[in-house]
């Protein structure tokens, strides 16, 4: 065939009927070869992502390191006074710390400017004393503690 797909027989005529059905037979033909190949027909495989190699599962014993140790309530020179003035005193201490803590407290009161009254109310309201035992706490108090006013 040439170019515009006409039938090219070198040395020999041929009549148009003969063109038409060479022509026809290469359409025929052609498209028998497309519908046959199997490959022309499927579209082209996407390519496979690149191979990531994996590496080995190891397994780790885990540990978990115990949790510290509760902080320690640090007596000073002064607390261990307070404490053997108010046993002195006949009081019995039970929890070192709140104990120690509410002196200490009390003096934060006292230097932030309360009375004594307002202090030792909050002594009877919150810790639970009776009025005779706040004055002697917070008075106590007072005289121990060198930052106390």
């Amino acid at each position: 065939m040439d170019l515009a797909g006409h039938p090219v027989v070198t040395g020999q005529l041929v009549s148009p009927v003969m063109a038409g059905l060479a022509r026809a037979l290469v359409t025929v033909v052609a498209a028998g070869l497309a519908l046959a190949s199997p490959a022309a027909a499927l579209p082209s495989p996407k390519p496979e992502p690149p191979h990531i190699p994996f590496t080995k599962d190891i397994r780790v014993a885990h540990t978990m390191a115990p949790p510290p140790p509760a902080p320690t309530f640090m007596l000073n020179d002064f607390d261990r006074y307070f404490i053997a003035k108010m046993q002195s005193h006949g009081w019995v201490v039970v929890n070192v710390a709140t104990f120690v803590s509410n002196a200490r407290s009390v003096c934060g009161m006292f230097r932030d400017g309360a009375d004594a009254a307002f202090v030792n109310s909050r002594l009877v309201n919150e810790v639970g004393m009776n009025m005779g035992d706040a004055l002697m706490f917070s008075s106590t108090a007072m005289l121990t503690y060198p930052d106390c006013p």
